[in-house]
């Protein structure tokens, strides 16, 4: 092991866990690899006195790089996209609460396609919006429901490289 990770061990005769830590600054954020029970996830933070810190991300959540390098963050706390470039300079946001096409309630996932469109999971509308680099909607996929093209509590995206769109449909219990 090296000076920036460590492994740690705790727990009583009926339940161990194991946590392996790697951490490093990445565009202004300190985000460390940890691996428990043969999982593998990311925790990320905000460095102190970064862009990420003084232009109010309150609950940030998702993630995504367009084309040029900018950084989409999803703000549930603040109804909002952050949009950083990278270096991690804030450039601008977009979004505000509703219901209304172009409004957010509680976006979570985030993803960008290859033609730079950005597709935000609008998690309490159920629904994922798509919005151009400017933050304007383009279209909207889906609404709230059960049935298959309807979403209840979305939660995580992901655009392939063929434009196919995979949507995390949570409380349905699916993919879709």
């Amino acid at each position: 092991m090296n000076n920036n990770s460590f492994s740690s061990q705790t727990g009583d005769s009926k339940f161990t866990r194991r946590l392996f830590l790697k951490c490093a600054g990445f565009l202004g954020f300190f985000a460390c690899t940890y691996t428990t029970f043969g999982w593998k996830d990311v925790l990320a933070k905000p460095l102190p006195g970064t862009d990420f810190t003084r232009n109010g991300l309150g609950a940030p959540f998702g993630i995504s790089l367009d084309s040029a390098g900018n950084i989409y963050v999803t703000d549930p706390a603040r109804y909002q996209v952050r949009v950083y470039d990278g270096t991690g300079a804030f450039r601008y946001s977009f979004g505000q609460p509703g219901k209304a096409m172009g409004k957010l309630n509680y976006p979570r996932g985030i993803a960008v396609d290859g033609q730079d469109r950005i597709f935000v999971v609008d998690a309490n509308n159920g629904r994922v919006q798509v919005f151009d680099r400017e933050g304007k909607v383009i279209y909207v996929i889906g609404s709230l429901g059960a049935a298959a093209g309807f979403f209840y509590t979305p939660q995580g995206i992901a655009v392939d490289q063929e434009g196919k769109v995979y949507i995390a449909d949570t409380r349905n219990h699916r993919v879709q």
